[in-house]
């Protein structure tokens, strides 16, 4: 094999296992990595907060009307849904009938196929997950419930997450946990120089060896004494170059620069922010700017999300009187909207408005 036909070899192998292209490679081999960067925002701990904060939210809204049709939507649903749109952008599951009363079953993975614009035409390959393994089927697309984060007029069968289009962010992200990880899981040992021609009695072995294996020692350390041999009695040494602090122990372990925390915690911020998360809503920055974050967060995020899919849970169960009510969220900051409403009708603005802006009225 030519060298040129062991590159090309090699960049099939590493893109069909990245996803990445070979330039990233390339970045990773020069930086001493394993050679494939993880770009995986998915696997994040600041995704998981903000997937987290939204199934929380969406599951304690309150479903109505109350009848078969409805109740498939339980709060176990709303999280689900909460969590996937954040994290992938959609989430499908097929509609069925168990006499009057509508059952969804999530899928796993799906494929959307049609020749026409018309959804009514579309067909969907689902697989959904069985104690057994997994069954693949075709399901017409409007026999499911296809709930989507964002759409593009492109593909307006497919779903965006919100983090989407900062997707260079989200790459640098998982990149930086992923070195962080493997640096935090290395050996971490405290090197000990020993001045040479002391023998040293290692435990375990019942003998005396002068000197382990430092390599060896250092891997299985794990936080403890590794012995090694002092060069300050080194033979063809003069007495200026030999290291005057070498007796000192030394700690062997994660040290990452404190530039790389701080742009893997601006990575995380602008992950979250494109989450609509605000900074102050998981930061320690008192009980006002919290409350402050948490309305912002409620009504510029949480509720716009929570209409999305009651809009398109109507049009998949054909229930144009369903309604997703966030009461239980919207009374933690009944104090302050109360005096909004009041502060309106004492200006002359119907009561009915007034409870609109304050946004007691609810989803």
């Amino acid at each position: 094999m030519s060298w040129r036909e062991w590159v090309a070899d090699r960049f099939l192998q590493v893109r069909a296992a990245s996803g990445d292209d070979y330039t990233t490679w390339l970045v990773a081999q020069a930086a001493g990595g394993s050679g494939i960067l993880s770009t995986d925002v998915t696997k994040t701990g600041a995704l998981e907060t903000a997937a987290s904060l939204y199934a929380r939210c969406l599951s304690q809204a309150e479903v109505e009307p109350d009848d078969p049709r409805t109740r498939a939507i339980t709060p176990d649903v709303l999280a689900e849904i909460g969590r996937e749109c954040i994290r992938k952008g959609e989430w499908l599951a097929e509609i069925s009938l168990n006499g009057i009363r509508v059952k969804l079953t999530p899928v796993t993975e799906w494929e959307v196929r049609g020749s026409s614009p018309d959804p009514e035409t579309w067909r969907v390959l689902v697989t959904q997950s069985t104690p057994d393994g997994s069954r693949d089927k075709f399901v017409p697309y409007m026999k499911c419930v296809h709930v989507r984060y964002s759409t593009s007029p492109r593909s307006p069968w497919s779903g965006s997450p919100p983090w989407a289009l900062s997707k260079e962010t989200a790459r640098l992200l998982a990149a930086l946990e992923t070195r962080l990880a493997d640096e935090a899981g290395g050996p971490v040992a405290h090197i000990v120089p020993v001045v040479g021609g002391v023998s040293v009695k290692k435990p375990g072995n019942g003998g005396t060896d002068r000197y382990s294996d430092p390599d060896a020692e250092i891997k299985a350390a794990r936080g403890k004494p590794v012995l090694v041999e002092s060069t300050r009695t080194g033979a063809t040494l003069n007495r200026a170059a030999i290291p005057q602090d070498d007796w000192k122990p030394r700690r062997v372990g994660a040290n990452p620069p404190e530039s790389v925390v701080e742009l893997r915690r601006d990575a995380e911020k602008s992950i979250l922010r494109s989450c609509g998360i605000p900074e102050a809503l998981y930061e320690s920055s008192g009980a006002t700017s919290g409350q402050q974050a948490w309305r912002q967060f409620l009504h510029a995020a949480l509720v716009p999300f929570a209409l999305r899919v009651q809009g398109q849970l109507r049009e998949s169960l054909d229930l144009p009187g369903l309604r997703l009510k966030m009461t239980r969220l919207t009374r933690t900051d009944v104090a302050h909207q109360s005096r909004v409403v009041s502060g309106l009708v004492k200006a002359n603005v119907p009561l009915e408005q007034a409870m609109r802006i304050a946004g007691l009225d609810d989803v």
